[in-house]
């Protein structure tokens, strides 16, 4: 079925022969009668020998798919168009945007859900996950002067200052910007490697000052508003929880979303604290999920997996730390461990 929305709100539909992903029946679709004799073999050799090449195709769709919501693809009809496509779970990022704006995006979501309801009665079963900020670093907004509206160009070999002060908050530049760690100088020692926006740009500490550092460029690129700030080689004290999150917790649960992303979970202290404040917020429904983003993550992950319900990993963030030669390594290991466990 087919959506064609002529005015904002209003719904018609007509009908096609494809049929949407979530009216498959999925009963008797994973094995195929002729692939029976394969199914059953004690080895993948004598599996693979005994598979029949002249089988007829089955569907089954053994993973899901989760889609991250934005400005463009927040609406009701870009919801039904995302859910037709056969999404099973929605993102919201709490990292950009207003709390205003994420709960007009959970209530598209509820719209287009009983959208879907009345053309097809069948109930759309689309999971709402709330990933929070937790404990980041991120840079200012670039704001100084009309070559720098909203981002900069950090050139290599050139020199940049990151400073601490919030009177520089809103005024970055190419050679000098914000960023939200009032401890940096603190904690960083000179030859320190600090990684923007997940590789985009690499630097390295040349100098401390009291409230500011000062780095050498060593890949260059375009830094953005807000964009995230990671210290390679410095042991970050943050907090894991912040009150900005417990706030976003009472948020989810108000509006009943179903999953809540811990970002940069670096062990399973976290995810016992989320759950304990569950309970005195009398939480039950939702379910925790761990997003892995350093290597510390992944050394901590057998006890990181006992206390979440789910692994989320992100590829781009532990690419930097291992490199990408061993990305699949890991992502085999994690969908392995999480198999063994049961666990999403």
């Amino acid at each position: 079925m087919i959506c064609n929305n002529p005015s904002p709100g209003t719904y018609t539909w007509k009908k096609s022969r494809r049929q949407m992903p979530w009216m498959i029946n999925f009963e008797d679709q994973y094995i195929s009668d002729e692939q029976i004799k394969a199914a059953y073999q004690n080895t993948r050799l004598e599996h693979n020998i005994n598979l029949n090449i002249n089988s007829s195709p089955k569907l089954a769709r053994l993973t899901r798919i989760m889609v991250t919501l934005g400005k463009r693809n927040s609406h009701p009809d870009a919801v039904v168009s995302i859910m037709m496509a056969g999404a099973n779970i929605v993102r919201l990022n709490m990292a950009y945007e207003t709390d205003k704006w994420h709960t007009a995006t959970v209530q598209s979501v509820r719209k287009a859900g009983n959208a879907m309801y009345e053309c097809t009665s069948e109930i759309y079963p689309l999971g709402v996950a709330v990933n929070l900020q937790g404990p980041e670093i991120r840079a200012g907004a670039f704001r100084s002067d009309k070559t720098s509206l909203g981002y900069a160009n950090l050139k290599e070999g050139k020199m940049v200052k990151l400073v601490t002060q919030d009177i520089a908050k809103r005024a970055g530049r190419a050679t000098c910007f914000w960023v939200s760690y009032p401890n940096l100088p603190r904690i960083c020692q000179v030859g320190d490697r600090i990684l923007i926006d997940k590789g985009a740009v690499l630097l390295q500490v040349t100098c401390i000052h009291e409230q500011a550092i000062t780095c050498k460029i060593i890949k260059g690129g375009i830094v953005k508003d807000g964009k995230l700030i990671q210290l390679l080689d410095s042991l970050v004290p943050l907090p894991q929880i912040s009150e900005k999150d417990i706030a976003h917790i009472k948020w989810a649960s108000h509006l009943e979303c179903d999953f809540l992303i811990m970002n940069h979970v670096r062990s399973e202290k976290v995810l016992y604290t989320i759950k304990s404040r569950f309970k005195e917020m009398n939480i039950t429904r939702i379910c925790v999920i761990a997003k892995i983003t350093s290597q510390q993550g992944l050394e901590n992950l057998d006890e990181i997996l006992n206390a979440a319900d789910g692994i989320l990993l992100d590829r781009k963030g532990i690419e930097v730390e291992i490199g990408d030669k061993k990305l699949f390594l890991v992502e085999k290991i994690i969908i392995s461990k999480c198999i063994k466990v049961s666990l999403l």
